[in-house]
């Protein structure tokens, strides 16, 4: 009735307003801005409740392409860089049921989307070109709040999935279908070293999968040390033999668990090419004509740090008892 009352030229006035009044506050970011791209997202994201599939052995290994050749299939989320989700260091599997979800989130929360989201995102040192990542923190914060919160119980798999939910939710750009997923693939190096770490992610994903990949030692050595440079306690060979040890164990570790069909025991092959050089280039021996097999390389890797094969100035040869057949 009182619209009515309103002349027809006011009314025509009280809308251009309404409308400059709105466009004013859009640019001015008051309106469609990142709350309300949150509000909305609230209303319409998609829960990622699928497995994960782990991708976790030593570095240099060929994890991070393994990793990325996940990227672009269909029926997979892909974590783009390392999943640095781990806490108080990524290799180390976070606490999860934390009573305030502020903190649970900042126990969770990688920070190096927000170089990648403000620079854009690259993948090592050697790439110069970026490209967008725009995946908007306050965003996932404010998803990882509603999932939790329509989450049945606070569970590590409940936690897990609200932070896969809001991960891949707040990536506005990227380009999978999340209703179509199978699996989440991330990658995590030396995660899998540590049983304790085992322990909750087998707890956590009884129906996830764990992929680790074997490099022979003989190239795997001299890749590790130029990726550590100048660090001095990877500047001894029992060291890092050692932790090329560490994560083969862990292996044989995870197969004699009651789970162990679904370890993935994969075998890195070296570029012919490039090995040598690499292998010259740090007077590192093994790269002749003869590679072992997989046992025999095992084998020799277990004790490596107790016989000559890395030592200066050898050069190991196997037999062809020990080689198997020549490559």
């Amino acid at each position: 009735m009182l619209q009515r009352l309103i002349p027809k030229r006011l009314k025509k006035r009280l809308r251009e307003y309404v409308r400059y009044h709105s466009y004013f506050a859009a640019v001015a970011g008051r309106a469609a801005n990142v709350d309300a791209i949150a509000k909305r997202l609230k209303l319409s994201c998609r829960p990622v409740e699928c497995p994960l599939i782990m991708v976790s052995q030593v570095e240099r290994s060929g994890g991070s392409l393994m990793a990325q050749l996940f990227d672009g299939h269909p029926d997979l989320l892909a974590h783009p860089h390392e999943l640095k989700i781990g806490y108080p260091d990524k290799r180390d599997w976070p606490p999860m049921g934390l009573p305030n979800l502020d903190k649970q989130f900042r126990v969770l929360f990688e920070l190096d989307n927000i170089d990648f989201c403000e620079n854009g995102y690259v993948k090592g040192q050697y790439y110069e070109a970026r490209q967008n990542f725009f995946l908007v923190p306050h965003i996932q914060r404010e998803l990882f709040r509603e999932a939790m919160k329509k989450a049945q119980g606070r569970t590590s798999r409940d936690v897990l999935n609200a932070y896969f939910t809001s991960y891949f939710n707040a990536w506005l750009n990227m380009r999978g279908r999340i209703e179509r997923a199978k699996f989440v693939t991330g990658f995590v190096p030396m995660l899998a070293a540590r049983k304790e770490n085992m322990d909750e992610f087998w707890r956590a994903y009884p129906d996830g999968f764990l992929i680790s990949i074997v490099r022979s030692p003989l190239s795997w050595h001299p890749s590790f040390v130029s990726l550590k440079g100048d660090a001095p306690e990877f500047s001894d060979v029992k060291v890092t033999a050692a932790r090329w040890n560490a994560s083969t164990e862990a292996m044989f570790r995870e197969l004699e668990r009651m789970i162990a069909q679904r370890l993935a025991i994969r075998r890195s092959r070296p570029i012919a090419t490039s090995v040598p050089t690499a292998c010259a280039a740090n007077d590192a021996p093994g790269c002749g004509l003869y590679e072992p097999n997989l046992d025999t390389q095992l084998r020799l890797a277990m004790g490596f740090i107790y016989n000559p094969l890395l030592s200066r100035g050898t050069r190991h040869r196997p037999r062809p008892s020990e080689a198997g057949s020549r490559k």
